[in-house]
């Protein structure tokens, strides 16, 4: 038979590790929630890009506010996804809020070669959406 020290430590440690447990179990949900908010958002910045971008073609004048809010957006979900340690999507839409902060300084060809084009950014966090 245990001696009564060794008895209550024991269930205090078995106690300790359940709420662990606990913590852990509820730490990894948000986890996983604030990952599927911020690569829902990547998605819905691709869209409202998109939107802009047809608005450009069909009227063929910039508005440098939609700009000015999709570089704000672009660079906010990628402070979001380092922050949820998915460096390489937050690299790319980092680069996406640097473009749109000045279009006209950043060539197409580095969008492409950084895989920073809206059709390469959605895919990625769809791709990153169906894993989790």
């Amino acid at each position: 038979m245990p001696a009564p020290i060794i008895e209550s430590t024991l269930k205090d440690l078995l106690a300790n590790l359940g709420r662990d447990l606990a913590n852990r179990a509820r730490a990894g949900a948000k986890r996983k929630d604030d990952s599927r908010t911020a690569l829902e958002g990547v998605i819905r910045a691709t869209r409202q890009t998109w939107v802009y971008l047809r608005a450009l073609d069909d009227h063929g004048k910039r508005d440098y506010k939609k700009e000015e809010r999709l570089a704000d957006t672009w660079t906010k979900l990628s402070f979001e996804l380092r922050k949820l340690g998915v460096t390489a999507l937050a690299k790319r839409c980092d680069i996406a809020g640097g473009y749109w902060a000045n279009p006209d300084r950043v060539p197409i060809e580095y969008l492409k070669k950084a895989r920073a084009r809206l059709k390469d950014l959605e895919l990625e966090a769809r791709t990153l959406l169906a894993k989790l």
